[in-house]
């Protein structure tokens, strides 16, 4: 599968990968929701990437053909997918089965920080990160 590396060779919590498998809904879900369209929009920001958020399938060839190897703009797109999907599948969770609610820019600096926590232990990633070192 073109996504394998995508989700197997991520650097991200490992609890974020699993959403990444789950292949019947992410088209649905991520990113014609306006709401995961905001959040996502802000981390390309953050990264320094400039273009629109686009659909699932259009963001896995994006990243299949952008954002491999073992550059630091490779790992922490690749960490901030997999976070931007795990935090809104569990936002989705949230409001369904608890009536609770975050707003997006919570969880923008939630995943942030999440990325410059696991990539300040990775050395090839630190000084990237602090150059990014901001909120959108």
């Amino acid at each position: 599968m073109p996504w394998r590396k995508l989700v197997c060779n991520n650097g991200g919590m490992p609890n974020w990968t699993f959403i990444l498998t789950e292949e019947e809904s992410i088209e649905h879900l991520f990113f014609k929701c306006t709401f995961a369209e905001s959040i996502w929009m802000k981390l390309l920001q953050w990264m320094g990437i400039n273009r629109q958020a686009m659909k699932w399938s259009q963001e896995v060839v994006w990243a299949y053909n952008n954002a491999k190897g073992r550059s630091a703009n490779a790992e922490i797109y690749r960490m901030a997918l997999a976070g931007c999907v795990y935090y809104v599948w569990q936002e989705r969770n949230h409001r369904i089965f608890r009536a609770k609610q975050r707003q997006a820019g919570i969880m923008i600096k939630q995943i942030i920080q999440m990325i410059c926590e696991r990539g300040y232990m990775m050395s090839r990633l630190r000084r990237r990160l602090e150059d990014l070192n901001f909120y959108p």
